[in-house]
């Protein structure tokens, strides 16, 4: 067994010795929960269902007998509640063209009462779209916060755990994700609690000074909103240039960024952490950690621009991050489009 202060000491190496402010209040987890059942979308029987392929692949890959790209069981398992949730965004976009052709139409024959009928109509239908499509954004947000919090509460509940994998393959599969590209080992293999432990009576390790601890999630009503728009986009230009200088076109270097962004979007503990905090407390968590493996991640498609970051010096970096927070934050790709 290895010595347990050699351990601590190896570790400190990669560790920025961030820690969480207040206690984690589980509740933020129960919030976006009780916002997914009110959608009426899946039932008990689709859980229960998806409980029992999420097993059967769990023993399929612990028996080595588990083909990656084919994972039937799991997909059958959702299929109903994409079925549905793809069936009423048809039919509501289908009603809200019908009532902005009605509108058109009343306004060139000078119906006045007509058009405010029909303008009435396509707002209430408009509402109960944006109501509809929130199930989508909160299906993703629901599986990264659990799988944030649950490294720091022991929820002990399989029934939410298996909500959380449920969550995330629908939302990967209403985000139109290839069925090759889904990780299934992510979705049906438990994750590491991070607990703490006491070594000789003592913490495990000593206090990190000057380091800002982070604020654990807040809970809030998921029907909130505050879009934010790419009105910084000169801003992160200007960043992207001062790190990368004359390397490759302004094109070249925002897919670049919008490519380490994709990459980073895939991680869930950064990902909670950018929907929950001010950018002073995201660039104290796992994001800069985060960064700096996506651009050597990076490396085999875009050799030049990560090798440029990976040699140079700390500002370079750190402006990366910074415009990458921004992205992430935005939850928006830079669009090439608004270059020119």
């Amino acid at each position: 067994m290895n010595d347990p202060d050699w351990i601590v000491e190896c570790f400190k190496k990669y560790d920025n010795g961030a820690e969480i402010l207040e206690v984690q209040d589980p509740n933020v987890v129960y919030t976006i929960k009780d916002s997914l059942d009110d959608s009426n979308l899946y039932t008990e029987e689709d859980l229960e269902q998806f409980k029992v392929a999420r097993f059967k692949t769990i023993r399929e890959i612990a028996n080595d007998s588990f083909d990656g790209n084919k994972h039937p069981d799991l997909f059958k398992a959702t299929d109903r509640v994409v079925r549905l949730y793809n069936h009423k965004l048809k039919m509501l976009n289908e009603a809200i063209e019908i009532q902005e052709n009605a509108f058109n139409q009343a306004t060139a024959q000078g119906n006045t009462q007509g058009a405010e009928q029909a303008e009435f109509e396509r707002k209430q239908l408009s509402s109960e779209l944006l109501a509809h499509t929130d199930f989508k954004n909160n299906l993703g947000k629901f599986a990264r916060i659990y799988s944030y919090v649950a490294q720091l509460i022991d929820f002990g509940d399989p029934e939410l755990e298996n909500l959380a994998a449920f969550s995330k393959l629908v939302s990967k599969r209403l985000n139109g994700l290839p069925t090759k590209e889904v990780d299934i080992s992510g979705l049906v293999l438990t994750g590491y609690g991070i607990f703490k432990k006491k070594l000789n009576g003592q913490d495990d390790g000593p206090d990190t000074p000057d380091v800002s601890p982070l604020e654990p999630i807040i809970p809030k009503a998921t029907g909130e909103k505050a879009p934010t728009q790419l009105n910084y986009l000169k801003d992160v230009i200007d960043m992207i240039s001062a790190a990368f200088g004359d390397v490759s076109t302004k094109a070249e270097q925002v897919i670049y960024i919008n490519h380490l962004a994709t990459i980073l979007r895939k991680n869930d503990v950064v990902m909670a952490q950018v929907e929950n905090n001010s950018e002073e407390i995201i660039l104290k968590g796992n994001l800069p950690t985060a960064v700096k493996s996506a651009i050597i991640q990076a490396l085999g498609s875009h050799q030049a621009l990560s090798s440029l970051l990976l040699k140079s010096d700390d500002q370079a970096i750190n402006n990366i991050i910074k415009v990458l927070c921004k992205v992430l934050q935005s939850g928006h790709d830079i669009d090439l489009t608004k270059l020119q």
